[in-house]
């Protein structure tokens, strides 16, 4: 089976050569004409895309979608389907799959009736869609795109990610099958949470320089990864068991807060920790 990867930046070139281990016939398409030409000086398939390519079965978009002005800009992956949508192939089984980071909702309302608008074609009766977000870190793409932790295949309907899943477990890892979606959140998740937990201990760190404590703030982080719950128990905090309760954990929130005001001390990130347990996001109470 032949697939084409449009986009050879940091997530396509990983996930090609990964592919490409396991013995698949991969393709790139890329607007750059220097990673074009690197990938060809490296014995690999890859064209720009106004080059003549032949249709292909499996098409992976890993084009970027950057945000502006608070918005996401969907004009790399809007030409990425264009393109593809003049491809397809109703005899080939075609499948499309976006690993571009898109907001929830996106597939469904926004992607497949474009694809079927540039096509005129229909999905489930003349191609499947995917939403395959990456996990992958930019200083260790090639590593986590070899090894994954985990895959999630978003499906439009299911059985859409029978194709992607056969030939994801060649490079091993679990699989988990969502609707679209719950795919496009989750990837949303991921992000946030790790954002939260880099901003959480940035804040500590600078609340302990201000205590003349910045010696010993690695020792204390490492002694919380061991100590807390929510650092060596994956599932803590996960379960919908409503807002933070107990006879611990608010009212030392609540006092550590009122210490920091007493003490001239910022701490916006627990200052809206404390108000999110007790109005839920859409601002009713808890």
């Amino acid at each position: 089976m032949k697939i084409e990867i449009v986009g050879a930046g940091v997530v396509g070139s990983a996930f090609g050569r990964a592919l490409i281990s396991q013995g698949a016939d991969v393709q790139w398409v890329d607007s750059n004409p220097d990673r074009v030409q690197s990938l060809r000086t490296q014995g690999l398939h890859a064209t720009l895309p106004g080059e003549n390519t032949n249709p292909s079965s499996l098409y992976f978009l890993c084009v970027q979608t950057p945000t502006i002005g608070g918005e996401q800009q969907r004009t790399a992956l809007r030409e990425s389907l264009a393109r593809v949508a003049t491809l397809l192939r109703p005899e080939l089984s075609p499948t499309v799959v976006i690993r571009s980071t898109i907001l929830p909702g996106t597939s469904r309302d926004w992607a497949i009736p474009y694809i079927e608008q540039a096509s005129g074609l229909r999905r489930n009766e003349h191609f499947k869609f995917v939403y395959y977000p990456e996990f992958l870190r930019e200083k260790h793409a090639a590593a986590d795109a070899s090894a994954p932790r985990i895959h999630l295949l978003g499906e439009c309907e299911p059985g859409h990610g029978d194709v992607v899943a056969k030939i994801l477990a060649d490079i091993g890892g679990p699989i988990v099958r969502v609707s679209l979606e719950a795919a496009e959140l989750q990837k949303y998740i991921h992000n946030n949470f790790n954002t939260l937990k880099i901003s959480f201990f940035n804040e500590m760190r600078r609340l302990a320089a201000r205590l003349n404590l910045a010696a010993e703030t690695e020792t204390m982080f490492s002694v919380t990864s061991q100590s807390a719950e929510g650092m060596w128990n994956p599932a803590y905090g996960t379960r919908d068991w409503g807002p933070v309760s107990g006879n611990c954990l608010p009212k030392d929130l609540d006092a550590f807060l009122g210490w920091m005001r007493s003490c001239d001390l910022a701490s916006p990130l627990l200052e809206g920790l404390a108000a999110s347990q007790f109005i839920d996001f859409f601002g009713s109470e808890t």
